[in-house]
């Protein structure tokens, strides 16, 4: 009865595709684990690399996710600039927001009366 559809078939068929294409996708992976243990059990892991600085050549601040924040809201958020207040002995401010901000504190609000 199977065999009057022809969609039968090529459902039959599409399943047994998939399942051929996991099993030797999961073949191939157990190889590469294999052959990572054989290597003394030190393995190259990409992840090690994350836990170091990333790649920073212009010295951006970094972001929530620690990577460098991008280039053009460096410059929009004024961050190029650095200002430096002389009531507080020349100490200097990265940005218009740090620079007004560090008015509010209150021990720097008796110097800046």
């Amino acid at each position: 009865m199977l065999e009057t559809f022809p969609q039968c078939n090529l459902v039959r068929n599409s399943k047994y595709n998939v399942i051929m294409c996991c099993g030797i996708h999961c073949l191939c992976v157990g190889d590469e684990r294999d052959d990572s243990d054989d290597e003394g059990g030190m393995s190259d892991n990409s992840d090690e690399d994350d836990d170091d600085a990333p790649y920073n050549p212009k010295n951006l601040p970094l972001g929530w996710d620690g990577k460098p924040i991008p280039y053009w809201l460096y410059k929009l958020h004024g961050l190029n600039l650095y200002y430096s207040c002389e009531i507080c002995g020349n100490q200097t401010y990265r940005g218009p927001k740090a620079f007004q901000r560090h008015f509010a504190v209150s021990s720097k609000n008796k110097l800046h009366v």
